[in-house]
């Protein structure tokens, strides 16, 4: 969409924007890959000529992002902080940095003593954060919103209340 002039439009009566994804997953030094609004400030550009409406796809899944040696091995989707709390195998340097103290299996995953993982997960606030955003950069609001997510368990992580908010924050 930021560069449709040069790439063309797709033959369809409708678009939907992917609001997610947006930042390098596999940088050590990216904060949160899923929902990055200061890397999404990139892309606010030819909204307004773009002659396709868009609807809008926003993320509701999490993941673990594990590093070995500085570099990027493997996604672990839906993980969460409740599946590190053993301080035997986990230590948490910060909410979003858990390295591992030895080796260990996760998920079906074994993992190295040294490696370090990455939590990475989008809230109702940030969500509505780029809901909001999205209002003041988008000349057409979208008619459609979809909850995007990983797996069935991610979904529960949200309130139905949450949910309806950030559909209401939509200017339509």
């Amino acid at each position: 969409m930021k560069y449709h002039q040069k790439t063309g439009v797709p033959p369809v009566d409708r678009g939907m924007l992917m609001f997610y994804n947006m930042s390098d997953v596999a940088d050590p030094e990216t904060s949160n890959s899923i929902l990055d609004l200061g890397a999404a400030k990139n892309y606010y550009y030819n909204f307004d000529s773009y002659p396709l409406p868009l609807d809008l796809a926003l993320p509701l899944f999490r993941w673990g992002v594990v590093f070995r040696e500085g570099k990027m091995v493997r996604l672990i989707n839906g993980l969460g902080p409740e599946a590190l709390q053993d301080e035997s195998r986990f230590v948490f340097r910060d909410s979003a940095h858990v390295e591992l103290q030895k080796s260990t299996y996760l998920d079906g995953y074994y993992l190295y003593e040294g490696d370090e993982i990455r939590l990475e997960w989008v809230s109702a606030a940030m969500l509505r954060s780029a809901v909001r955003d999205l209002n003041r950069a988008m000349p057409r609001q979208p008619e459609w919103v979809c909850f995007y997510h990983l797996a069935p368990e991610t979904i529960k992580q949200f309130a139905d209340d949450d949910l309806e908010a950030i559909w209401n924050d939509l200017d339509r």
